[in-house]
């Protein structure tokens, strides 16, 4: 949570705490921690395969001065990470699994697209996307797609919003007309090479862009994977990353299992504790899994 460096932690232990620990000792530990983690850690996974939704993002770590990718998988009450040399799709199927019968939400990244499972695309990605051409191209933001597919998309996602206060037939009927307008922009061809571009994305992602209309379960947007990540792209710049490859697994699963406690609005101290003591015990994981806190 708070991503200080080894070097940092052991002069903030000496400082408060009055203990002295060298960071070859912090490095160690983490590592002994991750272990008895383990078991935790492959639970989540084996959980979030069985989500009815669940969001999916990457960035850079880097591992021995050496990029890699690190990958977050998470629904509203668990998160898993994981580092890998791979940024490619064998790793969406190592972490999914072979019949992942989810929803998988996600950017329009070409390592997601070819999952059987069904998908939703971010539409905020495709939102920036509007915002980033119309700076580049004045002819595009003065065009009638761009204006038209921002407002369309803004209306998708306020439609959603309002789903709870809204009659059922009525929500229906204007679901469906935006499905309507969706497909008439991209059906269409259009003179401004990026609003046709555009429009082939339209196209080509037609069914994977409305699902969030129709499955409670579903976001519209990737924003969940990406706060997700944000606080390990803090760390990222103050640490460097991981020194070895077992350092990184070390901290894909402590990252895994405190965040998904935090999300859970569970102690953290008392439930690593548990979670320790449960390892050394020899009894089976699932205290992230199996009993779930109230989390309002």
């Amino acid at each position: 949570q708070y991503r200080l460096p080894y070097r940092l932690s052991t002069q903030l232990l000496a400082d408060l705490p009055g203990l002295t620990v060298s960071p070859g000792a912090v490095t160690k530990q983490i590592r002994r921690m991750s272990h008895w983690l383990e078991g935790e850690y492959d639970r989540l996974q084996v959980f979030l395969r069985c989500a009815p939704a669940v969001h999916m993002d990457e960035t850079t770590w880097r591992v021995n001065g050496i990029n890699q990718w690190l990958w977050t998988l998470l629904d509203d009450q668990h998160t898993l990470f994981h580092v890998d040399k791979s940024r490619g799709q064998k790793v969406v199927q190592k972490l999914l699994g072979e019949v992942f019968g989810g929803v998988l939400v996600s950017d329009f990244y070409c390592g997601y697209s070819k999952l059987s499972a069904r998908k939703q695309k971010c539409l905020v990605h495709l939102l920036r996307e509007l915002k980033e051409t119309s700076i580049k191209s004045p002819a595009f933001a003065k065009g009638s797609f761009c204006r038209r597919l921002k407002r369309l998309l803004k209306e998708m996602l306020l439609l959603k919003k309002n789903k709870p206060d809204m009659e059922v037939q009525e929500y229906q009927r204007r679901g469906k007309q935006m499905e309507g307008r969706l497909k008439e922009l991209a059906q269409q061809r259009w003179e401004e090479p990026h609003a046709d571009r555009l429009a082939a994305r339209l196209r080509k992602h037609e069914k994977e862009l409305t699902v969030f209309l129709w499955e409670d379960a579903v976001d519209g947007t990737n924003n969940a994977a990406e706060r997700a990540l944000r606080p390990a792209v803090v760390m990222r710049k103050i640490t460097g990353g991981s020194r070895s490859e077992r350092g990184a697994r070390a901290t894909a699963v402590l990252m895994s299992v405190l965040r998904t406690a935090r999300q859970q609005n569970r102690p953290l101290f008392e439930t690593i504790r548990t979670l320790l003591m449960n390892a050394w015990a020899g009894k089976n994981p699932g205290l992230l899994t199996d009993i779930l806190v109230d989390s309002s």
